[in-house]
């Protein structure tokens, strides 16, 4: 078993000890800072509950982000219907028209997967890449580089 010498360790202590303010690691500079709003899922309401999506985006407006992620479900979904599902899409869709700045879809089990827990159903996945993109992908924004899952692996 190798051991590490007894002076490595004391340097290291004296080095936090007594190390000048200047070795401390800066915040980045103000141009690399950013803002990201969070939306969290619609499931589990009502049509009528949307009112609570409209308020969110409208307070996330006044904050002014960089770019916003909405992370998953944004359809109730979890229906044999088609047509459901875009009705659902319809809804949600006017209310994130209205945001100003630019947002990126997390995809949610209520968004891709079928009502009975087919793995070989892709029906919804289908639907979910047609009107909100792929399912996983990344992008890059100033310092940062994003990479977006589906959320129920």
């Amino acid at each position: 078993m190798y051991k590490k010498p007894m002076w490595a360790f004391l340097l290291v202590v004296f080095l936090l000890i007594f190390a000048p303010r200047s070795m401390a690691v800066d915040p980045p500079p103000e141009r690399d800072i950013f803002t990201v709003a969070i939306i969290g899922d619609r499931t589990g309401g009502y049509p009528e509950d949307l009112k609570y999506l409209e308020r969110a985006v409208y307070e996330i407006n006044q904050l002014n982000p960089d770019f916003v992620v909405h992370i998953g479900d944004k359809v109730q979904g979890y229906t044999r219907d088609q047509s459901q599902w875009l009705r659902e899409y319809e809804e949600f869709m006017p209310y994130m028209d209205k945001l100003n700045a630019p947002w990126y879809p997390v995809a949610g089990n209520h968004d891709v997967f079928s009502p009975i827990w087919d793995t070989n159903d892709r029906t919804y996945e289908e639907l979910y890449k047609k009107y909100f993109g792929p399912i996983r992908y990344s992008f890059d924004y100033k310092n940062c580089h994003f990479v977006v899952l589906l959320q129920s692996i």
